[in-house]
């Protein structure tokens, strides 16, 4: 029976957009697979937040590669690869209950300015923008006078925003971060919403002067989870670059040794960075957000030998990347590897007492630096310069991504 001519022509359309279809779909296929092929058999899919699915056409970005220098970790011999780095930040500097860079404390000098004032610290800052590095300054806040007062008072973020405007016209900074860290017992609501108000007059007033200059802002990973002291989404919108603190989530006041910068965790009492990534997933540009990476660890006195033992209180102290390493070398010890945590950790003796640290490796860095690249993250932020001493692996490692 043969159909109407009418009814042929519509076969013969709807057969072109079959046809139409299966070409398409193996072209998706084609690039679909050529993009796991160059890219995720190069970095294993370690993110929970993606395993089972990937994006494919996600824009391929250059990370940038920030590190805080700290004052206390200033040698003579010690030397910075500065073809690993893109932003080199100076901390810190503290500021008052009056909205003033803090030059004296206790009758003495305060060490930040101190150091910052030196010729060494000068001769660094200069030799990074000779190498055409981003040069940044941290204005720190660690005192809950100065932490609530400074946002709430119009006069006092004025203050400090023509401090900081001044330490842009004298030293040329191009880059200015805020670490107000704020942890209070109760939420507060108020305090974020301060504190965004004053980001946001800061930024206006940095971008008059140069819209190159870089506005950063510290958070650390509990207040992403909660959502408070600090409004996430709405900071996020103002600043150019939030960096992620994510490490000490054990520390030297922790009851148990542990891991502090664990990836996962199976432990619901406890937190992670990827528990943090996932809380900021609608909150912020993933290309805004920096993954600050721990170069130390922590060690404690401990009870036992046992994983993740109980500690003696007030025992805890920084273990940096080259104490760890040299420990190592020195005593022949044995690493563990936390699978959950992806984070290394040793126990030894010395003088009849049991030590137990968890710390940070070549490896361990390697799969938080993949997971940034994973998530498409603007780039990664090391704290911090000096903890590593010149081991040079995490640098050479860094100069070798695309």
């Amino acid at each position: 029976m043969k159909l109407p001519t009418g009814e042929n022509k519509g076969m013969r359309i709807g057969k072109k957009f079959i046809y139409l279809g299966l070409v398409l779909f193996i072209l998706i296929a084609l690039v679909t697979g050529g993009w796991l092929y160059f890219n995720q058999t190069k970095i294993p899919m370690i993110s929970p937040l993606i395993s089972g699915g990937f994006w494919p056409f996600a824009k391929k970005r250059q990370m940038k590669v920030t590190a805080f220098l700290p004052y206390w970790n200033i040698k003579d011999d010690y030397k910075i690869d500065w073809n690993a780095l893109d932003t080199l930040i100076y901390f810190a500097l503290l500021v008052d209950q009056n909205g003033s860079i803090l030059h004296q404390e206790n009758g003495e000098m305060e060490p930040g300015w101190r150091n910052f004032r030196s010729s060494k610290v000068q001769e660094v800052l200069q030799l990074a923008k000779k190498r055409g590095k981003k040069v940044g300054i941290s204005i720190a806040a660690f005192d809950d006078e100065v932490l609530i007062g400074i946002p709430a008072d119009p006069g006092k973020q004025q203050t400090l925003i023509n401090e900081i405007n001044g330490l842009i016209d004298t030293y040329g900074f191009n880059h200015i971060n805020i670490d107000f860290e704020y942890f209070p017992e109760e939420d507060d609501n108020e305090f974020g919403q301060n504190f965004n108000i004053f980001l946001d007059a800061l930024r206006r007033a940095i971008k008059q002067k140069n819209d190159n200059i870089v506005l950063s802002v510290d958070i650390y990973p509990k207040a992403v989870i909660k959502n408070t002291p600090y409004k996430v989404r709405e900071m996020s919108t103002i600043a150019d670059e939030t960096i992620l603190m994510a490490y000490d989530f054990f520390n030297v006041l922790s009851k148990n040794a542990g891991p502090v910068a664990p990836l996962r965790t199976d432990n619901e009492k406890e937190y992670s960075i990827t528990q943090t990534m996932q809380a900021y997933i609608g909150k912020i540009e993933m290309d805004k957000l920096t993954l600050g990476i721990p170069l130390y660890g922590y060690e404690w006195q401990t009870i036992d030998d046992r994983w993740r033992s109980s500690v003696v209180p007030r025992s805890g102290q920084t273990a940096s990347y080259k104490r760890v390493k040299e420990l190592i070398e020195d005593k022949e010890l044995a690493v563990n590897w936390d699978a959950t945590a992806s984070s290394p950790w040793l126990c030894y003796k010395e003088e009849g007492e049991l030590h137990q640290i968890y710390f940070e490796n070549l490896k361990s860095l390697k799969l938080k630096i993949q997971l940034a690249q994973q998530l498409h993250l603007g780039g990664v932020s090391f704290w911090a310069l000096g903890y590593e001493g010149n081991n040079k692996e995490i640098w050479d490692y860094i100069k070798k991504l695309e």
